[in-house]
């Protein structure tokens, strides 16, 4: 089960969050003109999925100084049920970015019947932290899951979302070249309908039996991504969503698309209509995040 429709957040300011890169060794320090260049990047996501025919909402953040405002889909995710999750954040300054003038105005608009926010996790000592669908890659059909395990996704706050929503999660460890916890499992694992790509190979050896194993038998094509697509080019960053003709399609950054090998695009494109890509150079050095975390699906 994959969305039709995503929400996106235009902050107000972009910048390198300084209270993030301790936890996120994707990110890198930015400058003005980096800055300016987000903001032309962002817009042109937008143009780019009107003119594919994605269906989507956009809001603007309330907060200057929500600079991660652009990557919703940690703090808010949506089920096929109609319920809206609300979710912990590592960093204090992206607590502010929860809105619920956001979540009341997709109440209306696309009359989801629940609100559970599952914040508790920012009070406890030591932290219990989950965000959203960057610690998460949600099967919805089977209402299963995985989880990496990082400072940003805790297994008490996964069994906590277990509790709430009936969902199974697996769960594993991956980690980046310099053997750093990767601190997002949707940077190495993109989950579609039919198939998964990830970087197995950023996957504890202890742990990459079980979850092949688990993706297998849950009827997923295994595309694998070597650990310098996920770790240099953002390549498992990537989202599968129908478009207003109810056709799959593959959204992924120009960076990642260009890493892919002739064998993977051609895997991909067994399950999808086309691959959409999206110049966001910027984003992706100043945020630490692809285009999948600039989306926040709505079902």
């Amino acid at each position: 089960m994959i969305a039709s429709e995503v929400l996106l957040i235009r902050p107000q300011r972009f910048y390198s969050n300084p209270q993030t890169q301790s936890s996120n060794s994707f990110q890198q320090t930015g400058n003005e003109e980096l800055s300016i260049r987000a903001k032309h990047e962002f817009e042109g996501v937008l143009q780019k999925l009107s003119g594919e025919g994605i269906n989507h909402v956009v809001f603007d953040a309330n907060n200057p100084d929500t600079p991660d405002a652009c990557f919703p889909n940690n703090w808010l995710v949506t089920l096929p049920d109609k319920r809206i999750l609300s979710f912990s954040m590592l960093a204090e300054s992206r607590r502010a970015e929860r809105n619920e003038s956001i979540i009341d105005s997709l109440m209306k608009m696309r009359n989801y019947e629940e609100h559970i926010p599952l914040t508790s996790g920012e009070q406890r000592n030591p932290l219990e932290i989950l965000e959203g669908t960057g610690s998460l890659i949600l099967d919805h059909k089977m209402k299963t899951g995985y989880a990496a395990l990082s400072p940003r996704t805790h297994p008490n706050a996964i069994k906590e979302f277990e509790e709430f929503t009936g969902y199974s999660i697996h769960v594993f460890r991956s980690s980046g070249p310099a053997g750093e916890l990767i601190y997002h499992t949707n940077v190495m694992m993109a989950l579609g309908e039919r198939f998964v790509a990830i970087g197995l190979d950023t996957v504890d050896s202890q742990d990459q039996f079980k979850l092949r194993e688990k993706l297998e038998s849950e009827g997923h094509d295994i595309i694998d991504l070597t650990l310098d697509q996920v770790y240099s080019n953002f390549a498992g960053n990537m989202l599968q969503l129908r478009d207003q003709r109810d056709r799959p399609v593959m959204l992924l950054s120009s960076k990642a698309e260009h890493s892919l090998s002739n064998s993977q695009r051609h895997q991909l494109l067994r399950y999808n209509d086309r691959l959409i890509s999206f110049d966001i150079d910027a984003i992706e050095t100043m945020g630490g995040g692809s285009i999948r975390c600039m989306l926040a699906e709505l079902f």
